[in-house]
């Protein structure tokens, strides 16, 4: 990577990380603050009933744990924090991921939990080819 694609692949990656912890945010707070509504709404939460709001608001707030460290890679532009970020993100979406395609509700959650892989792998392959800021000429 030369200079220009550095700063390109620096900016996908910010990009990146700004939708997946919004995407973070969003669900974690609807699970955590209406479970039953999260469950009853989002395709494939009930496929294995019955309804648990102890379970739903515990799976709100463990996607929640991940956004102050998704900001924190933001604000800093820290290479290490960006990668840790991104790897918290891959440590729920890969076995969430791999239940869903083993037991799949519709094409729609395979190709949405395929993504949900893919979209995190993808930056952390571009944020680890990007040299560190002050090691950059």
């Amino acid at each position: 990577m030369n200079g220009s694609s550095h700063t390109l692949g620096r900016a996908a990656v910010r990009l990146g990380l700004l939708l997946l912890g919004a995407q973070q945010l969003v669900i974690g707070a609807w699970a955590l603050l209406a479970p039953r509504d999260f469950f009853t709404r989002v395709p494939t939460a009930d496929v294995i009933p019955p309804y648990n709001e102890h379970l739903v608001r515990d799976v709100g707030s463990g996607l929640l744990a991940i956004v102050p460290v998704i900001a924190a890679a933001l604000w800093r532009q820290d290479r290490a924090l960006t990668v840790l970020a991104l790897i918290c993100v891959l440590t729920f979406a890969l076995p969430h991921a791999v239940f869903h395609v083993l037991h799949p509700q519709g094409t729609f959650s395979s190709v949405g939990m395929i993504l949900s892989v893919a979209l995190p792998a993808a930056l952390l392959a571009v944020a680890l080819r990007c040299p560190r800021p002050e090691a950059a000429s």
